[in-house]
């Protein structure tokens, strides 16, 4: 019985890895990407406070000098978008939908553009009485966190993706002395 069980996980395991399959943070990542600089117009914001703690469990490391890393992560918004609602058939309650959204962009020392404008969107649906919505800033407070870490999460994946992969790497042979992390006195 014991060696039935044992046979299907492997199977099991065996079918995950061949489609691809990863657990968070075990994804490979390329070397001109494990040291970072991490630029925004709201270093402190909450989204970026996020991606601080989320990029270190995918092994990269964020420097405080920009000439200390090969690459640039360029937040270029961080925003929840306006809350859209729908009426359901006895009128006392809505179904509504709440999404927060990242712009962001790789950016070598030169300025080249590796990675362009990419957008990455985490959208939550809730259902709500009218009352609760009444108060709609607090309400979806409890959310919205939850869809920053999403959206760190899917901004990892994102930079990592097969094609951004291929645009690191087509960067990394044409420039491959600038992809080596300097160490800053």
């Amino acid at each position: 019985m014991n060696l039935i069980r044992f046979a299907i996980v492997i199977v099991i395991c065996s079918l995950l890895s061949a489609c691809g399959f990863h657990l968070r943070g075990t994804q490979p990542v390329p070397p001109a990407i494990r040291v970072m600089y991490l630029q925004s117009t709201q270093p402190y914001g909450p989204f970026e406070q996020i991606l601080r703690q989320t990029l270190p469990g995918y092994g990269i490391t964020l420097v405080d000098d920009p000439t200390a890393a090969p690459l640039t992560l360029v937040i270029l918004s961080a925003a929840a978008l306006p809350v859209s609602g729908v009426a359901t058939s006895t009128l006392q309650t809505q179904q509504y939908s709440l999404s927060y959204q990242v712009n962001f962009q790789v950016v070598s020392q030169q300025g080249e553009i590796i990675i362009p404008n990419t957008a990455v969107v985490s959208t939550t649906t809730f259902t709500a009485g009218v009352t609760q919505m009444l108060s709609a800033s607090t309400y979806t407070e409890q959310f919205l966190t939850g869809l920053e870490h999403d959206a760190a999460f899917r901004l990892v994946n994102r930079l990592i993706a097969t094609n951004n992969l291929t645009l690191i790497e087509q960067y990394e042979a044409k420039y491959p002395n600038e992809t080596q992390v300097r160490t800053v006195n």
